[in-house]
């Protein structure tokens, strides 16, 4: 985990530039395969998932990956900015739908998507160590995206509260990856939501999970399910 935040936050993160576009891959969509939408976390960038990225598209998937700002935002006010990136990824593979694949607050920044904008072109969310319940970690930071995290956040209840209320089983379409030995999210179990996947790993860090084999192994178990048929789980 030391040698993750070392790597990411020393030498790939700080060397990504910005960009307006997610379209900076070109072909053909693989036969019978959703695209990917992969959404990093607070303070980071697509160069969060270099790694990821790649293995994924060893195994044939067309990935995309999207940067969001500013780094302290209400987590809400960057669904636009993702719903923009979803757009331009149909419109340019004629999918009628994609996987969002989010790690720690992306996965956050999935749900304010389907909040704001409903789920018609999304067909499943993986989430990667996301506190959907919130987190203990974040109570003495500071930053609205922070505080949207805290794990007694008017935001979290106000969003379930509207998820609840939309569906009987809103997270049907769900599957969560959460381990116990994250040092971020706390208590652990909050990394998974109700309906949901749930997939538990353990000895495995934060940021160490967009770069673990075994949770890169698990991701492709669901998106096997899932854009094998093009229908969502559930």
């Amino acid at each position: 985990e030391l040698g993750g935040w070392l790597l990411m936050f020393s030498f790939v993160l700080p060397f990504v530039l910005s960009r307006r576009s997610v379209l900076d891959r070109h072909g053909d969509l693989p036969s019978g395969k959703l695209p990917l939408l992969l959404v990093h976390g607070l303070t980071c960038n697509r160069g969060n998932w270099f790694w990821f990225r790649r293995q994924l598209e060893r195994q044939g998937y067309r990935v995309y990956t999207v940067d969001y700002t500013p780094p302290f935002a209400k987590i809400a006010s960057y669904a636009p900015q993702l719903a923009r990136a979803i757009d331009e990824i149909l419109a340019a593979t004629g999918a009628k739908r994609l996987v969002l694949i989010g790690h720690s607050m992306g996965g956050l920044v999935s749900r304010a998507y389907l909040d704001q904008f409903g789920g018609d072109k999304v067909a499943h969310v993986v989430t990667l160590g996301t506190p959907h319940l919130g987190t203990w970690m974040t109570r003495f930071a500071i930053g609205p995206n922070l505080r949207d995290m805290d794990l007694g956040s008017a935001w979290l209840a106000g969003l379930r509260e509207r998820e609840a209320a939309r569906s009987a089983q809103p997270y049907k379409n769900f599957s969560c990856l959460y381990t116990h030995h994250d040092n971020l999210v706390a208590p652990q179990t909050n990394g998974t939501l109700p309906g949901a996947e749930s997939i538990a790993l353990s000895g495995i860090g934060h940021v160490s999970l967009v770069l673990s084999d075994d949770v890169f192994a698990h991701v492709t178990g669901v998106l096997e399910r899932v854009t094998g048929t093009g229908l969502p789980t559930g």
